[in-house]
């Protein structure tokens, strides 16, 4: 005879959530994927990337548009009852210079505040907590409008890690090179200690480290070799 299965998983086992940005594709898809191997419930946000069977509640939005991000944020929350965890990937990144500048910013820096302050509320309730992704490297040569807008994020965490303690944290990574470039050159790692490229899981598991890392908060963890020891 077999057992029945209740309809609703009891709330002191209840899976914990989160919405992942840019969870279609490349690291975003690492952290869906990790979440999701361990027991979370996880609304994966696209925009033009197919999400395919990366699993979870897919959720479609342009984060470019301020009215689509909020949007986003309430439908995850609906569709997952409540939110543990807000992953901030969605980015875009290039060569612009300061003529792209409008473009960076909307999405790689007022988009990932944007969302952390819509989904604040949903997060207090569950004392949770945000990671943005930033970056190691901000200084590289031609890409002023990529560097800034990054480099502003991380600001923006240290504020909102003020604005909204003590309910909820809001921390940083920064990874370092962590997968081959779409245009498929080679990588240099002889400015990496460790010798090699990182692997998108290596920040999926910063992810899931900071999300149970109940006394940290306003800090940004690199996830890089060791490439920002200089």
């Amino acid at each position: 005879m077999s057992a029945d299965i209740p309809d609703k998983i009891p709330d002191k086992i209840q899976a914990r959530t989160a919405l992942v940005t840019g969870g279609a594709v490349r690291v975003g898809r690492a952290i869906v994927e990790r979440l999701r191997r361990e027991g979370w419930r996880v609304a994966v946000h696209y925009h033009g990337s197919d999400p395919g069977e990366v699993g979870g509640v897919a959720l479609q939005a342009d984060v470019s548009i301020p009215e689509q991000v909020q949007r986003l944020c309430a439908e995850a929350i609906a569709a997952l009852g409540g939110l543990d965890l807000l992953v901030n990937s969605a980015a875009i990144f290039g060569t612009a210079g300061w003529a792209g500048w409008e473009r960076f910013r909307r999405i790689n820096l007022e988009a990932p505040v944007l969302a952390s302050l819509a989904c604040a509320h949903a997060l207090k309730a569950r004392q949770g907590s945000i990671v943005n992704l930033v970056d190691t490297d901000l200084n590289r040569p031609g890409h002023l409008a990529y560097n800034v807008s990054k480099a502003a994020l991380v600001a923006a965490t240290r504020s909102l890690a003020l604005d909204l303690a003590p309910d909820v944290r809001v921390n940083a990574i920064a990874p370092g090179a962590i997968l081959p470039p779409t245009t498929g050159g080679p990588v240099n790692t002889s400015r990496i200690p460790l010798g090699h490229i990182g692997h998108p899981d290596d920040v999926a598991a910063a992810v899931l480290y900071l999300a149970n890392a109940p006394f940290v908060t306003g800090q940004v963890l690199p996830v890089d070799g060791g490439r920002s020891l200089g």
